[in-house]
């Protein structure tokens, strides 16, 4: 197993500040990002099937990929903070701070490895345990949600605590654990209290907000539409990009906090082929409109450029990862 030496005993904070939502009653089962990521130039980038994959911690772990997946990542290919595969399953990892370097990949990682081998909630959570949940830290949770509109809330305890079906009365995450949120969300006027709907920006406010914001969505109006409104709602000071999944469509939706046209990326019309070369896509870019046939090779030099931008690992580790997810991938004979 691989163990990175330098930093072990430090915390790192993976996600700064996330809020996702989904909308299960709207026809386009839309899931919705808004994020304050560690590197600011987050990237997009496509992953095709058939690829033999294994963990960067720990190389004796592998598996195959059986689906396309278009995700999001602030380290680099193969280490997600979000993504979609070709069946409509989205994850969102939504940890909280105060993971180690190790656990930080794993989590990464894991998220990877559900894309690529799950079709839906259900055997998401059936995958969910081939990698321990203590090895992910006590903080990681994550939101996957499948084309059908059910949601899962997955968080690591030491063991799995997976919540699904009507355990999950409200289809939202922050950093806070699902527990904490649904507390404080009974505080509040028409969930059991009497304090008003806050308004302030912290994980609970927020998740408060959601909640409360995403029930009065109206199927007169456009999921898309809704949803960046509702993001731009909640957004915080140090937001950097919002993104929806439109898992209906199998399109990804995304533009910079700060700049209001929108972009997209649309599956169906990228290649599949294990041997294609590796394609990305940078978020915070002033283009708008479809990016699909926009995305460009993903090469040595970009991968250090942009994970140089990490603030969380020393130049060792960086060299390591890019090295790691640039040359580990080998395609399976296509039939």
């Amino acid at each position: 197993m691989i163990f990175f030496t330098m930093m072990v005993s430090g915390w790192i904070s993976l996600v700064n500040g996330a809020s996702v939502f989904s909308l299960p009653a709207s026809m386009d089962k839309v899931v919705a990002r808004n994020a304050s990521e560690a590197n600011s130039a987050t990237q997009i980038f496509w992953n095709t099937r058939l690829q033999k994959k294994k963990l960067f911690v720990d190389p004796a772990f592998k598996w195959k990929s059986l689906f396309t997946s278009l995700t999001m990542s602030d380290v680099g290919k193969e280490f997600p903070i979000a993504g979609m595969n070709e069946k409509g399953l989205v994850i969102h990892n939504v940890s909280k701070s105060q993971s180690t370097e190790n656990q930080t990949l794993y989590q990464l990682q894991w998220l990877q490895m559900i894309l690529d081998t799950s079709s839906d909630l259900a055997s998401a959570i059936f995958h969910a345990s081939s990698i321990a949940a203590s090895l992910l830290g006590e903080n990681a949770q994550f939101i996957v949600c499948d084309w059908t509109g059910e949601c899962g809330i997955f968080e690591s305890h030491g063991i799995w605590k997976i919540r699904s079906g009507d355990e999950v009365s409200y289809p939202v995450l922050t950093e806070s654990s699902y527990d904490e949120s649904l507390e404080f969300l009974s505080k509040h006027e028409g969930y059991g209290g009497e304090l008003p709907i806050p308004q302030g920006v912290s994980s609970l406010e927020r998740f408060v907000r959601m909640v409360f914001l995403s029930s009065r969505y109206d199927s007169s109006e456009s999921s898309l539409n809704f949803s960046f409104r509702l993001l731009d709602q909640i957004s915080q000071p140090s937001t950097q990009w919002n993104s929806v999944f439109h898992v209906r469509l199998r399109q990804l939706y995304f533009k910079k906090h700060d700049f209001n046209k929108t972009k997209w990326i649309q599956m169906e019309v990228l290649p599949v082929s294990c041997q294609t070369e590796l394609i990305s896509w940078k978020i915070k870019t002033d283009e708008f409109g479809d990016q699909s046939k926009r995305g460009l090779p993903w090469t040595d030099e970009k991968a250090n450029e942009f994970i140089s931008n990490y603030p969380l690992f020393d130049e060792n580790q960086k060299k390591a990862i890019v090295d790691f997810s640039l040359n580990q991938v080998n395609c399976e004979e296509e039939q």
